[in-house]
């Protein structure tokens, strides 16, 4: 990758980390905790899953539940489809 193309693609991420900031504050009734604003936790996951590639990852990375899991044996005609 060339400088100014590295340098463009840094700008591109530091400009939108932003978007994805929370505040956490320590939690006064627990020393080992932290407390976080539901609003910003919320406004930082739609920024997050906002971008169309994100339902792409999210279908590729989505998981069977164990029973179905379970259920897969070499060979056999009830295993789902891949």
């Amino acid at each position: 990758m060339k400088p100014s193309h590295l340098l463009a693609a840094a700008t591109l991420v530091s400009a939108s980390l932003p978007a994805f900031a929370v505040n956490p504050q320590p939690d006064p009734t627990n020393p080992t905790g932290y407390v976080l604003l539901r609003s910003e936790v919320q406004a930082s996951e739609a920024a997050q899953t906002s971008d169309p590639m994100y339902a792409v990852w999210a279908n590729a990375l989505s998981t069977a539940p164990n029973t179905v899991v379970n259920a897969i044996d070499a060979g056999l005609a009830t295993n789902p489809a891949t």
